[in-house]
C-alpha cells in the first residue's frame, strides 16, 4: 500500500478499511510520519480472535469453484455474507455482479479472488493477532464503526479501542455483524460527515477510562 500511495504522487490520504482492510489501516496509521489524514476502521479491532478468524476461514476454505448463474452467485452471497444485515435487493446484486466474472473456458462465473487466499484458513489452528502498538501510536482523527453482532469487533474491544487512543470515536450500526457494508445511504453519510465535517452525530458513549 505504501508503494501505490507512492505512485499517486500525494502528500495525505483518507483510509477507509473494512475488516482487512482497516488492519493495514492500522498500520498505515501507526506507522512515524504517516500521511494517513484521517482514518476509518469498519469493525476490526487491533486484536483478533482466533474465533473469528476461524468462522471466516470456514466459508473461504469451502468457496465454490464456479457458479453456473450470476442468480446462483447472489444466493450463495446472500448465505454468507448474512451478517452484512438487511440490505436492498439491488445491493445484493451489486455483489454478486461485482464479486464474479465470466469464466469462458469453464462456462460459468468465477469468484473474483485469489483461490490461494484459502489455504492459509486449512490450518487445523489459527493465531489471535495483536496490533496495539499499532492502534496506540495513531496521531490522527480516526472512526470506528462497528456492527452490533459483530463476532470480530466487541462491545468490550471497541471500548478498549476508544480508551486506548484518545483519538478515536466509535459509532454502532445496529442489525448487522460482520461487517457493516456501508452500501445503504445512512451507513455512507456516517463514513461522509466524518471525513468532511470532523463531527459525526450519534456516536455511541464508549467509556474513556
Amino acid at each position: 500500500m505504501n508503494a501505490i500511495i507512492a505512485r499517486l504522487d500525494v502528500t495525505e490520504v483518507d483510509w477507509v478499511g473494512t475488516s482487512l482492510g482497516g488492519l493495514i489501516g492500522m498500520i498505515m496509521a501507526g506507522f512515524p510520519g504517516s500521511i494517513v489524514r484521517k482514518l476509518v476502521i469498519n469493525d476490526i479491532g487491533p486484536f483478533v480472535s482466533s474465533n473469528g478468524l476461524q468462522r471466516i476461514g470456514q466459508y473461504i476454505g469451502n468457496m465454490p469453484s464456479l457458479f453456473k448463474t450470476i442468480e446462483e452467485a447472489e444466493t450463495y452471497f446472500r448465505k454468507v455474507l448474512a451478517p452484512y444485515g438487511r440490505l436492498a435487493d439491488e445491493h445484493w446484486q451489486h455483489l454478486a455482479e461485482h464479486s464474479v466474472r465470466w469464466d469462458e473456458a469453464r462456462q460459468g462465473y468465477a469468484l473474483l479472488c485469489d483461490p490461494a487466499i484459502a489455504k492459509g484458513f486449512r490450518l487445523p489452528w489459527f493465531q489471535s493477532l495483536n496490533l496495539w502498538a499499532y492502534w496506540e501510536a495513531i496521531k490522527v482523527p480516526t472512526l470506528v464503526l462497528r456492527g452490533q453482532h459483530s463476532d470480530l469487533l466487541s462491545f468490550d474491544l471497541a471500548a478498549e479501542m476508544r480508551k486506548r487512543n484518545p483519538m478515536a470515536n466509535v459509532f454502532q450500526f445496529d442489525d448487522c455483524g460482520h461487517v457493516p457494508p456501508l452500501m445503504a445511504a445512512d451507513q455512507i453519510d456516517v463514513v461522509a460527515q466524518f471525513l468532511l465535517k470532523d463531527t459525526v452525530s450519534g456516536f455511541a458513549e464508549w467509556p474513556r477510562n
